[in-house]
C-alpha cells in the first residue's frame, strides 16, 4: 500500500486507524494501545494501523518515529502477547517516515481479548464487543472440506487400488464380507461420498 493510497482511506468505511504518533505510542498500557487496536481489529476481521499521518482527512504526512528500527520485535511482541501475527511495512514521504501495521483476522470461532475485554471498535473508541457479536463469532466452525463437492472430478477419476482397500477395510470394520459385493457407486452413496452423481 502507498502513501497516496493510505491517504484516500477513511477510518469508517476502511478498517484502518490514523494516529500521529510522532515519536512513541503505548503497546499495552490503555485500550488505545498497539495491543488494543489488534486485538479490535483481528475481532472485526482485520484492518490497518497506521502512525505518521494525521487523523484527520485527507491524512497529511506527520511522520512517526514509533517502534522506528524495532518494527521485528514489535511483531515478535504481539504475536507473544495474542497469537496475532501482525506484518509492519515502513514508508516514507521525503524523510517522513509512516508505519502501516496490518492486522489479520482473528482465528474462527475465537474471540480475541485485552485485559480480559474482547474489543471492538466503535467510532472512535474501542468498546467491549457487544453480546451479538460475541455470540456470533463462538458460534463460528471451520469450514467441513470433507462436506463440499469436487466439480469436475467422477468415479472414474478415483484409484481402483484404493476404492478395494476402502471396501476390504470397511467390510472387515463392519465385519460385512456383502459389502465386498457392492457396486463402487453404491458404497460412495451409502458412505454419503457420492450426492447425485457428484463426488
Amino acid at each position: 500500500m502507498t502513501i497516496a493510497e493510505l491517504k484516500q482511506l477513511k477510518e469508517s468505511e476502511d478498517k484502518v486507524e490514523f494516529k500521529e504518533a510522532k515519536n512513541q505510542y503505548a503497546y499495552n498500557s490503555s485500550r488505545k494501545s498497539v495491543l488494543g487496536y489488534t486485538v479490535a481489529f483481528a475481532n472485526e476481521k482485520g484492518g490497518y494501523l497506521v502512525f505518521g499521518l494525521e487523523d484527520a482527512h485527507p491524512h497529511t504526512v506527520c511522520g512517526s518515529k514509533a517502534y522506528e528500527g524495532r518494527e521485528g520485535q514489535l511483531e515478535q511482541d504481539v504475536y507473544r502477547d495474542t497469537g496475532v501475527r501482525i506484518q509492519t511495512e515502513v514508508l516514507y514521504e521525503g524523510t517522513n517516515r509512516v508505519m502501516v501495521i496490518k492486522i489479520p483476522s482473528r482465528p474462527v470461532g475465537k474471540p480475541l481479548y485485552f485485559n480480559d475485554v474482547p474489543l471492538m471498535r466503535i467510532g472512535d473508541g474501542l468498546d467491549r464487543m457487544s453480546e451479538e457479536m460475541y455470540l456470533s463469532i463462538i458460534q463460528e466452525q471451520e469450514p467441513d472440506f470433507s462436506a463440499k463437492l469436487c466439480e469436475g472430478i467422477s468415479i472414474a477419476d478415483l484409484d481402483e487400488a484404493a476404492i478395494k482397500k476402502m471396501k476390504e477395510s470397511y467390510a472387515r470394520k463392519q465385519k460385512n464380507p456383502g459389502f465386498l459385493q457392492l457396486s463402487t457407486e453404491q458404497i460412495l452413496t451409502d458412505l454419503k461420498l457420492l450426492d447425485n452423481g457428484k463426488l
